[in-house]
């Protein structure tokens, strides 16, 4: 596999469902800065993994979290798009992050139940 092919977005089946993979453009150079921007932050805030709601880690002003926020919207439009339907197993843990962008975002959800007929064998 040529490092070309290995930075292209792809699906990786896990049972019982899929999982986009995907290498950031740039993460070698990124990963590094944003380790010690992460780390800088924490030190002066030590709850700022665990008390998420309390800001928004892209207000701060940084060249990498505007390269990090790119890749995000980049890899949700290669995964979702408006109207599309996401299904899963009830059983397969899943949650659906805070909105901290400030364009509306509506997540509908909702449980299926099929009932058993006759008539679905053939």
């Amino acid at each position: 596999m040529t490092a070309g092919q290995q930075d292209q977005p792809e699906f990786k089946q896990l049972w019982p469902t899929l999982m986009l993979r995907h290498r950031l453009p740039g993460a070698d150079r990124a990963n590094p800065i944003l380790l010690e921007l992460v780390t800088g932050m924490e030190r002066e805030r030590p709850d700022l993994t665990t008390e998420y709601l309390e800001g928004n880690l892209f207000d701060h002003k940084h060249p990498v979290l505007d390269w990090l926020r790119s890749c995000m919207n980049r890899a949700v439009l290669d995964y979702a798009r408006a109207a599309d339907i996401l299904l899963w197993p009830a059983f397969l843990h899943h949650l659906v992050h805070p909105n901290l962008s400030d364009e509306l975002r509506v997540s509908i959800s909702f449980n299926v139940v099929l009932r058993w007929h006759a008539s679905y064998l053939p």
